[in-house]
């Protein structure tokens, strides 16, 4: 059965931002692309719940700016297959319509362009939509008709007619259900050239009567980096004291982490793992509009510190960002602005991602770089080179989100932005999880420095132990505290990582520059679940519980109460998937192996989590315990006690030992039993899998 193409879906989102960055407007002093894309003219568009008739797609040719399409994304391509993708079809009279634009020319509907028919080639403007036969969608929890019909076509009215024309069958849907859908709209930037309310009598007078016609309204906003105060170093644990560097070090030390993923993979091929940056788009690629910017192989040239390895490249959504041609861009060079200008708002894209993949100390080392890399990226670029976004950009993200071909789904999607209220119904349904959800959510807690709660941001409030496939983070200081920018919730943010003075690189010129935020703290947990999935083919759910309860405890209490689990990311324990870990002092160890069970263990609360269950033990000012709920995804946390002593002798934790991290290094040892005293114990964190 025919599924939604990832690539033509993404085309969705990419109406909006593709057509807002080929503005021929010259550079300006920029709030945001909002504001940009309303002093050029620019309106949204939408065919709601119907496919453009002829007269509609000739309307919209003659009375609106052509599209500006950058011949980089022509080469090779035939005008018909350029059309399908940017107006999701070859709709009525179109191909008539390019053919008199370039009388005159040696272009032909169905031969591909080159570099000098590329420059020459005129695209008439088009309404996204895409009709084919035995499209399917896959229902999440609590999904309708009516909800998919707004979502995917524009219209939600009550309307049963169309409803039964669009689906075949009125009925309530159930979760994971396969569900027809022969029709998809999404909202389109188009510039009028007779005035937006001209622009809207004229559609309806050619029949476009269901067609909405809007100004451009900002959706939603970037977190943006802050300029408050932060702590971003510490002094440094004495030398001897690996494990104290490995717990302590900010915002994590590099050879270590590589000795953690090496152990655990071994013997294992490391797992594909798709991570999707949404985001305001990638400078990570040098200015380039012409046939010098492809290879010999016909492959766009990119520049260091991205090699190509580390991009999609299948029809997923592109290589780097969702064009409607499903070829490599620098979106945001096509909006004019000299390399020069390029600063931390417009860079944000480009900074997280690189964050994302490791950043500069990690991402040769640990991705499998130079051969080839585990983390394959793709962004979606929400808000071109700005801190704004228009609403309707988010449409196509929750559109290429919902396919039922789980293949083509992302595991990891960093999401450093939040909506306007109006939009949150639609991303919470379409993050809502299903079964067996792949695909974790990583969101940006915010940087109002105030309780979550109150700020009331989308998708950061979508976190927290409820949800299985939303993780929210908080960013933490170099001494332990929450930053001071933070925003923070003790039932909404699931973990803290670092964000304070964190370097990647904001453009394709290798230079690192620290920026501070979530928006940098969010990445880092991002990667950490997708070094956790090339090692572990887990559902979402379990990600976010490793990550969860192989943290480290956050003190003070204070700062502790401020994040729902109380810990702080730590990749280097969760990595450690083959063997439960136990970290204790007097003297420092490190031992790998198997655990016996721990005895007088019980939450202050009154509950006491069966052994079984216990995902790990953490001592510091107070005794934390994770524990698995019954169907082994949920995760439970208390404040406990383990008792010091049992019968007058010292309570102990016991395990055959396997292995020890010494010296920066883990070293096999033989088969032991060892035991470490209670009050001596730091950590306790249990596998996931089967030693090898």
């Amino acid at each position: 059965m025919p599924v939604v193409s990832i690539s033509r879906v993404a085309a969705a989102v990419a109406a909006i931002a593709f057509l807002a960055a080929n503005a021929d407007a010259q550079p300006q002093a920029e709030t945001g692309a909002v504001e940009r894309l309303r002093a050029e003219g620019f309106v949204v568009a939408r065919s709601a719940g119907t496919y453009p008739s002829q007269d509609v797609v000739q309307y919209v040719a003659e009375n609106a700016a052509k599209l500006q399409i950058p011949i980089t994304a022509l080469e090779r391509s035939t005008p018909r297959q350029v059309v399908e993708r940017v107006c999701g079809s070859a709709q009525p009279g179109y191909q008539q319509l390019f053919s008199d634009r370039n009388r005159g020319t040696a272009i032909a509907w169905e031969s591909p362009l080159d570099a000098t028919t590329a420059s020459q080639a005129i695209f008439p403007a088009c309404l996204y939509a895409n009709v084919q036969r035995g499209r399917t969608i896959s229902a999440a929890s609590g999904d309708t008709q009516t909800a998919i019909a707004q979502l995917y076509t524009g219209f939600g009215k009550n309307d049963r007619l169309r409803l039964t024309n669009l689906f075949g069958k009125i009925k309530k849907l159930a979760l994971g259900e396969a569900v027809n859908l022969e029709l998809v709209t999404a909202p389109t930037l188009v510039r009028p050239l007779v005035g937006i309310d001209n622009f809207r009598k004229g559609l309806e007078r050619a029949g476009g009567s269901e067609t909405t016609v809007r100004e451009v309204t900002v959706g939603g906003i970037l977190i943006e980096p802050s300029d408050k105060p932060c702590n971003g170093s510490v002094a440094a644990p004495a030398d001897g004291d690996v494990v104290a560097r490995i717990r302590n070090s900010y915002p994590f030390e590099p050879a270590t982490l590589f000795a953690a993923y090496e152990w655990t993979r071994n013997l294992r091929i490391p797992r594909i793992v798709r991570v999707m940056i949404v985001d305001n788009g990638f400078w990570g690629v040098p200015p380039c509009d012409g046939p010098s910017c492809l290879d010999e192989a016909g492959q766009p040239i990119l520049a260091e510190p991205f090699p190509r390895l580390v991009f999609a490249t299948d029809d997923y959504v592109g290589d780097i960002a969702p064009q409607s041609l499903g070829l490599v861009e620098p979106i945001n060079y096509m909006n004019k602005l000299a390399a020069g200008e390029i600063d931390a708002v417009r860079g944000h894209g480009t900074h997280v991602a690189g964050l994302a993949l490791g950043g500069p100390t990690l991402m040769r080392s640990m991705l499998g770089l130079p051969n080839d890399s585990w983390a394959k990226l793709s962004i979606i670029n929400l808000a071109p080179g700005g801190r704004t976004f228009p609403s309707g950009a988010d449409q196509g993200f929750y559109m290429a989100l919902n396919v039922p071909d789980r293949i083509f789904q992302p595991d990891v999607v960093n999401m450093s932005f939040a909506l306007k209220g109006d939009r949150a119904t639609a991303l919470r349904q379409a993050l809502l999880p299903r079964d067996d959800e792949k695909t974790l959510f990583v969101a940006a807690a915010g940087n109002d420095g105030a309780p979550l709660e109150d700020v009331g941001e989308f998708p950061a409030s979508l976190g927290g132990p409820t949800s299985r496939n939303v993780m929210t983070v908080a960013a933490i200081d170099a001494d332990g505290r929450i930053s001071s920018f933070s925003s923070w919730s003790g039932d909404g943010v699931d973990i803290a990582a670092p964000g304070c003075r964190i370097g990647s690189w904001l453009k394709g010129d290798g230079k690192v520059v620290p920026a501070s935020g979530t928006s940098q703290a969010a990445p880092f947990v991002s990667f950490a679940a997708a070094a956790v999935r090339s090692l572990w083919e887990a559902p979402a759910a379990l990600v976010k519980a490793r990550l969860i309860y192989s943290g480290t405890l956050i003190e003070p209490a204070d700062d502790r109460a401020k994040v729902q689990s109380g810990v702080r990311l730590n990749l280097f324990q969760a990595m450690l998937l083959r063997d439960d870990l136990v970290v204790a002092r007097n003297p420092t160890r490190m031992l790998l192996g198997r655990v016996d069970k721990l005895n007088l263990l019980s939450c202050l609360d009154g509950r006491t989590p069966m052994w079984a269950n216990v995902r790990s033990i953490k001592r510091g000012s107070v005794t934390r315990i994770f524990w698995k709920n019954v169907d082994g995804r949920a995760l439970s946390r208390c404040d406990g006690d383990v008792a010091d002593t049992l019968s007058g002798t010292d309570n102990i934790v016991s395990m055959k030992v396997t292995a020890e991290f010494v010296n920066g290094a883990f070293r096999k040892v033989p088969k032991r039993s060892e035991s470490v005293v209670v009050r001596d114990l730091v950590d306790l964190v249990r596998s996931e899998l089967t030693p090898n």
